[in-house]
């Protein structure tokens, strides 16, 4: 089998799972595809690809588990696609998933993704990792029996080998010898072996094969500062535009303020001016003899909540008695002195409790000069 080649990760349809029943659609495949691709899930991803474990490290369900415990990545997924059959991924192997490919010592793909509940079942929506494995959760075609774009079936050239007889850091390539005087610090070996660490580093962090030619390299490198450029300068241009905008902020809220203060003001100078207006239309009121001088306090209540009804209310009103005899020549006395009368004989209508004729004539006897 060739390694970088597409790879059908699951077929549609409903799977088993732990916590309920998997249901992977064409539809969903579409949209995690859509957020694969996207700007911000490759700035995410540092312009990298998902990784593929052996099992599932990264997962807390099975971290602890035999056959989940090595935490490096043999491969990252470049793209993901939606196909008519199931969700295909381009995988890019490292050296030693080459070689675990070529010798299939895993056959099956196991995918590890965020889902959310819908309509009572688990529906994937973004692909976290991949793990290899013998014993897949969600059957599938085993990797080497897959068909590739063309639908050309890949034949198996090499014969399965258990496990247990492949060392790890033989498959890796990646472990440096320990320092003694036959294998000093400065060997050749630890250089060459050192080399492919950061060789390794590089094509996790940056998705580069640095086996391929030098100006592909190069261009990909290119792409990639390109990238971060782009980036750091919409970085800086969001920056300057939080900047522009607090500064609206602040100005728009020192404006509200200033609003905020002249509505209060308006407010308490509008509500100054109904009591005054309130007390000259119960003074009027009085004056015309719509309403008794022991009714103002409470007429000038509803006055100030309703002015407008209140006036109409007010204008409608009948008086129980005729004072219009009494109060006509009061027109002709200064304000002052007329609202000391009023006041006089209200007063006497509530202390002795007699009708405004009697009250009046009384105030007119025992203060002749207010007359």
């Amino acid at each position: 089998m060739e390694s970088n080649q597409w790879l059908k990760l699951v077929e549609y349809g409903d799977h088993p799972h732990g916590e309920g029943i998997q249901r992977v659609t064409q539809e969903a495949a579409m949209e995690m595809q859509r957020k694969f691709r996207s700007l911000r899930a490759r700035l995410a991803r540092k312009f990298g690809g998902v990784p593929i474990y052996i099992g599932h490290p990264d997962d807390e369900n099975f971290a602890h588990l035999p056959g989940h415990d090595d935490t490096r990545s043999y491969a990252w997924v470049q793209d993901i696609e939606a196909r008519d059959d199931g969700i295909w991924i381009l995988p890019k192997w490292s050296e030693a998933g080459e070689i675990m490919i070529r010798n299939s010592f895993f056959r099956f793909l196991s995918p590890r993704w965020e889902m959310k509940y819908e309509d009572g079942v688990l529906v994937p929506i973004r692909l976290i990792s991949v793990g290899l494995t013998n014993h897949p959760n969600i059957p599938g075609d085993a990797i080497a029996n897959q068909r590739d774009s063309d639908g050309e079936e890949i034949i198996e050239t090499h014969s399965l080998q258990p496990k247990e007889n492949i060392k790890t850091e033989d498959v890796e390539g990646e472990k440096i010898l320990p320092e003694s005087p036959e294998n000093p610090k400065d060997s050749p070996e630890n250089h060459t072996q050192l080399f492919r660490q950061i060789r390794g580093l590089l094509m996790e962090l940056f998705s580069i094969n640095l086996e391929q030619p030098f100006g592909e390299i190069k261009a990909a490198l290119t792409v990639i500062s390109e990238q971060a450029r782009l980036w750091r300068e919409e970085g800086e241009a969001l920056k300057n535009g939080n900047k522009e905008l607090l500064s609206e902020s602040e100005r728009f809220y020192k404006i509200a303020c200033e609003k905020e203060e002249q509505m209060k003001m308006l407010s308490e100078q509008l509500e100054k001016e109904k009591v005054l207006s309130g007390e000259h239309f119960i003074n009027f009121a009085i004056d015309r003899g719509l309403i008794l001088p022991n009714e103002s306090a409470q007429w000038k209540e509803k006055y100030i909540a309703d002015p407008r009804g209140t006036s109409n209310e007010l204008l409608s009103h009948s008086c129980p008695l005729n004072t219009t005899s009494k109060t006509e020549h009061l027109r002709s006395i200064n304000y002052v002195g007329r609202d000391r009368i009023l006041a006089l004989v209200s007063d006497r209508m509530e202390r002795y409790g007699e009708n405004y004729n009697d009250a009046w004539n009384a105030i007119k006897k025992s203060h002749p000069a207010l007359f």
